[in-house]
């Protein structure tokens, strides 16, 4: 064997800053909820996704797709219980 990974090498995996992983998930979970919604063809922008994770309505669009939006950001991971 070419490498014995052991406790020496503590910088293979980084400590992990709970703040900084808070921080990742909240920026990350618009990117994530947008590319979905886009995926199955939901008309909403990235800065409309945005609008609406924050907690205000996006004018001139169907109620189903603003659901599509709500649903995916709930599903299988509670992102509420992670913010």
């Amino acid at each position: 064997m070419l490498f014995n990974r052991n406790n020496s090498y503590g910088d293979i995996i980084p400590p992990s800053d709970t703040r900084k992983l808070i921080m990742l998930v909240k920026k990350l979970l618009t990117d994530v909820v947008f590319n979905m919604a886009s995926l199955e063809g939901n008309p909403f922008t990235y800065p409309e996704v945005q609008t609406l994770l924050d907690g205000i309505t996006i004018g001139g669009h169907k109620v189903s797709d603003e659901q599509q939006i709500y649903r995916i950001r709930n599903a299988r991971i509670d992102w509420s219980l992670i913010l």
